[in-house]
């Protein structure tokens, strides 16, 4: 069974990469500067790496297919299809924030 199938390859819509964990003022600083700019999110993984999450389409996908599948990039050749944000069962994050507003609430409730 093809998981892809069907699937609007919402893999290739993003770039994820992982950044410092808010433990000093200055990774929480610029956490927020990256929520401040359009398409960006901010999550910890379920393995607890944060990850900058920008919303910026493949070069090569066209009509949700890959035109480069053959030579792919080896993170593409690892994305486990079982476990994406699509056929998963649970949710690939302990948090997420798509603003400023939300990653600031977060840290008052850890104040508390």
């Amino acid at each position: 069974m093809n998981l892809c199938h069907g699937c609007d390859a919402d893999c290739c819509r993003y770039i994820s990469v992982k950044i410092e964990a808010p433990d000093h003022e200055a990774d929480i600083d610029e956490i927020r500067w990256f929520l401040l700019h359009e398409k960006c999110s901010v999550y910890l993984d379920l393995d607890n790496d944060w990850m900058l999450e920008v919303k910026t389409p493949c070069s090569f996908l066209k009509d949700s297919k890959c035109m480069m599948y053959k030579d792919r990039p080896k993170v593409c050749r690892e994305h486990d299809a079982e476990e994406c944000e699509i056929n998963g069962d649970d949710k690939p994050y302990k948090v997420w924030f798509d603003n400023v507003k939300q990653f600031d609430a977060w840290l008052k409730e850890r104040k508390k």
